[in-house]
């Protein structure tokens, strides 16, 4: 690969939350066969292999 190439590449080791969304990230969601969909609005606390911890205001 040229220097130029090299330059220009896209670090991929760690992603950023998507600024801008497009409507369709609960259906993509729904398709994927995860089921990671949350029955309440929160934010996230920790995320691990086997549990993801929200902090919402539902009891």
């Amino acid at each position: 690969m040229s220097s130029n190439m090299q330059r220009q590449v896209v670090p991929l080791s760690r992603s950023e939350k998507c600024i801008i969304g497009i409507g369709l990230e609960r259906q993509v969601t729904l398709d994927s066969g995860v089921p990671a969909i949350a029955n309440y609005e929160g934010k996230i606390i920790s995320i691990n292999t086997d549990k993801i911890i929200l902090s919402s205001n539902e009891n």
